[in-house]
């Protein structure tokens, strides 16, 4: 399993076939896992991720994942955040944490 901790996904969208590379050579049946969170340095973020939500985030590097030419399949996202219950809602505590997931083709 390839396992990626994206501090600057957002930084590395300026070049994603680049960044992407490596996730390309996953052999098959192989699992990658890409995790991020919504920090960002807005001076350096491309515009792609400072004007988009949490959810949209995760759609483009599923998007990235599916149109890289590596072959990925089953690609998932999910909201690893920390919760509490805060009367009707379930709110984030600290950090929100996500994790897009896929299997190589």
């Amino acid at each position: 399993m390839i396992f990626s901790n994206y501090v600057e996904l957002w930084f590395d969208l300026f070049s994603p076939r680049k960044n992407l590379f490596d996730r390309q050579k996953t052999k098959s049946g192989g699992k990658v896992a890409i995790i991020f969170s919504n920090r960002l340095f807005l001076s350096k973020a491309v515009g792609l991720w400072t004007g988009s939500d949490d959810v949209e985030h995760a759609y483009t590097v599923g998007c990235y994942l599916h149109y890289c030419n590596g072959g990925f399949v089953d690609i998932k996202a999910e909201d690893l955040s920390t919760r509490k219950q805060k009367g009707n809602e379930r709110v984030i505590i600290g950090d929100p944490l996500y994790v897009v997931t896929a299997v190589k083709r």
